[in-house]
């Protein structure tokens, strides 16, 4: 697909899907928690599934100093496995 008025390609993005293997974002969470224990509310945003899991943002808001801020965020990837999901970080990785 192209964005016609500027001729720049636009890359397809991997929607999950409820029926894939691809996790949503509501699922991961759990995992996440479990695997990454840290203070403060955090907020997971789904990017792309591949055949080895589905990659997340996760970002860890906490008040400081009477502004809400992000005290830590990870690239993840999330799969299944046979006991339930598991989180892995990517975000040196990449």
């Amino acid at each position: 697909m192209r964005n016609v008025a500027a001729g720049i390609p636009v890359p397809e993005v991997e929607k999950p899907n409820a029926l894939s293997s691809s996790v949503l974002a509501q699922e991961a969470q759990g995992a996440i928690r479990r695997a990454f224990p840290c203070e403060g509310d955090l907020r997971v945003r789904y990017l792309w599934s591949t055949d080895g899991g589905s990659r997340f943002r996760a970002n860890w808001f906490r008040e400081v100093d009477g502004k809400t801020m992000i005290v830590k965020s990870l690239l993840l990837c999330v799969a299944r496995a046979e006991d339930g999901l598991v989180a892995q970080d990517e975000t040196a990785v990449r």
